[in-house]
C-alpha cells in the first residue's frame, strides 16, 4: 500500500503489480489502515492501482489455501476494507485501469465516484461458477443497473 499526501488530496494506490494488485489479506488490512489516516485535513481520497491494472481480485493463491473459518476471515476483510472505503468523511474516487475484477470492483463499487481510462475491463467472475459475491455486489445494480448487474 502506498498512501501520499498532496494538500488536500490523498491518493492511496494498491501497490502489488507482480500480482495484478490482488487483494490478499495483508493488503486489505493495509488499505484499512491507510483509510484511517485520513483527517479533516483532506478534501478527497484517490484509490487506484500502480502497474497495468487497478486491481485483478482475491489473490488466488490465497483463496486456494482457504478453509471454512480462515475463508471467513478474509471475507471479513474484503468487508472491512470496503467499508473503510465508505466511511471515509470525505469523497472516495476509484481510479481505474486495466482490469477491475471481483473484489476489486467491489472495492470500487464502495468508493464515491469511479473514474475509469478507456479500455477498462470490468468482471465478477466467480457469479460465473455459481459463486454468489458475499460482500459489496449488492451495490452494482444501483450503480449500473440491475440488468448489467446480472
Amino acid at each position: 500500500m502506498e498512501f501520499q499526501r498532496d494538500g488536500g488530496v490523498a491518493r492511496i494506490f494498491l501497490n502489488r503489480p507482480q500480482k495484478v494488485n490482488a487483494l490478499d489479506s495483508a493488503l486489505l488490512e493495509s488499505l484499512a489502515a491507510a483509510l484511517q489516516k485520513v483527517d479533516d485535513s483532506v478534501h478527497v481520497v484517490v484509490l487506484g492501482g500502480h502497474g497495468k491494472a487497478f486491481c485483478a481480485g482475491a489473490d488466488v493463491n490465497e483463496l486456494a489455501s482457504l478453509d471454512e473459518e480462515s475463508a471467513r476471515g478474509f471475507i471479513t476483510r474484503v468487508h472491512v476494507a470496503c467499508d473503510a472505503v465508505r466511511n471515509v468523511p470525505v469523497p472516495v474516487v476509484a481510479r481505474l485501469h486495466g482490469v477491475v475484477i471481483g473484489a476489486g470492483l467491489e472495492l470500487a463499487a464502495a468508493c464515491d465516484l469511479r473514474i475509469a481510462e478507456r479500455g477498462t475491463r470490468f468482471a465478477m467472475p466467480e457469479v460465473r461458477l455459481g459463486i454468489p459475491s458475499v460482500v459489496e455486489a449488492a451495490l452494482l445494480p444501483r450503480l449500473v443497473g440491475a440488468g448489467r448487474a446480472a
